[in-house]
């Protein structure tokens, strides 16, 4: 999937949104990411950007008839250049937009330790019961409709009801269902209504009184004596038998036995996985940031400011249309919404170096024609590795796949190490 966008628009939008910006720099004083901006040479938009940006200000300084003409007319002419310049500036957007860095520049690694995480021990300690594969399985043959034969129902099947549950000393109809799903055994209904299910066949109809204590919790049920008249209309069956894997598995295993090893496994690997990504967030805290690489920080924030405007939808660029946007969606103003922004932006960029650090530091890093595999295997909806690096970056790409490689690589060492 790729986002198409109307270059014009775009540029356009990017200049409107840095000068908006830059009417609020008074109050980015501590970290002027705009001004930076305007001195980097590797966001290929930005010097024309800053120089619209700087001369809307000028602008507005305006306040005769005869300047406010002039202004309209070098608008328009700004205008022009912009669109002449699109087709240009709208090849040069491809994934070496967003600056590349070397994340071990910006990142010590030297106090990271894979061994000394307490998620390894752990790791080599996961069991998987055959109660807790069966119920997995069983999940899944919901998802898939599959279902064993059954004539007669027991614990753990599936049953459609229609019942009804009246007052029996009054007549009132408490409860009048038709079409509902209930698991034999669930205690739905009271124990002793609910054991007369097994045993049951479709078309079966079942009729029971049950008095509930004066304790029971809802009140419209409390102390009164039920009569139940509940008619099964279809039973599937939830038991596992050797009939149903192949269908489960797209053939891939033939037994239960087969089925329940290998369930077992997948789900020992998936607590292991999710125990290594706990572990890859606690091998970054021990990461130490250096630095930041300042024009790929510049350009974040620019597409974030630019993205703004693509929300707000507005067509005055003005600093009071983007208050009132801000005020929109929660914030004081504009400068609130630009100051989460900066300090998300820089936030992200941050856990971004740590974990591709941690990768340079492990060999995991991957090639081009591996990153673009992996990719489309992490995000099934890009069919196109360059659409997703277009949308975002591929450093960003990297930091996606990256942090599935070392949580495999946590578990590997694992292994590797006994625990």
């Amino acid at each position: 999937m790729k986002r198409k966008e109307n270059s014009a628009v775009y540029l356009a939008i990017a200049a409107l949104s840095v000068s908006v910006a830059a009417c609020v720099l008074d109050y980015q004083a501590e970290y002027n990411v705009l001004g930076k901006m305007a001195e980097t040479e590797t966001v290929s938009e930005t010097e024309s950007i800053t120089k619209a940006a700087t001369e809307t200000k000028e602008e507005a300084k305006e306040t005769t008839a005869e300047k406010e003409t002039e202004k309209d007319a070098k608008t328009e002419a700004e205008t022009e250049e912009v669109q002449t310049e699109t087709s240009e500036l709208a090849s040069e957007a491809d994934v070496s937009t967003r600056p590349e860095y070397d994340p071990e520049q910006y990142a010590d690694t030297s106090q990271c330790d894979v061994d000394a995480l307490p998620e390894i021990k752990e790791i080599n300690n996961v069991k998987i019961s055959n109660e807790e594969a069966i119920t997995a399985i069983q999940d899944d043959m919901v998802i898939k409709g599959i279902y064993s034969d059954a004539t007669a129902a027991s614990k753990g099947d599936i049953i459609n009801l229609t019942y009804t549950v009246k007052d029996k000393a009054t007549g009132e109809t408490l409860s009048d269902v038709e079409d509902e799903d209930c698991t034999v055994g669930n205690n739905l209904f009271p124990d002793d209504v609910d054991a007369r299910f097994v045993g049951k066949k479709e078309e079966d109809t079942i009729d029971a009184v049950y008095t509930y204590p004066s304790s029971y919790e809802d009140s419209q049920y409390a102390g009164k004596t039920c009569a139940f008249h509940i008619v099964i209309n279809e039973l599937r069956g939830m038991q596992l038998t050797d009939d149903i894997v192949p269908a489960l598995t797209d053939d891939a295993e033939q037994t239960v036995d087969g089925l329940l090893s290998y369930t077992k496994k997948l789900l020992a690997y998936k607590q292991q996985k999710t125990l290594a990504l706990e572990a890859v967030g606690k091998l970054c805290e021990k990461v130490k940031l250096l630095s930041y690489p300042e024009d790929t920080l510049a350009y974040d924030y620019q597409k974030k400011v630019i993205q703004i405007y693509h929300d707000a939808d507005v067509e005055d660029a003005s600093l009071e249309a983007l208050d009132t946007y801000a005020v929109s969606v929660g914030y004081a103003d504009a400068k609130e919404l630009l100051t989460e922004i900066q300090e998300a932006t820089k936030s992200n960029l941050g856990e971004e170096i740590k974990v591709l650090a941690l990768v340079k530091k492990y060999g995991l890093w991957l090639d081009d024609d591996t990153l673009d595999r992996r990719l489309l295997q992490t995000v099934p909806n890009y069919s196109n590795p360059n659409d997703y690096y277009t949308d975002y970056s591929k450093y960003q790409a990297r930091y996606l796949v990256a942090r599935e490689d070392l949580a495999g690589k946590i578990v590997e060492m694992a292994k590797e190490g006994g625990g």
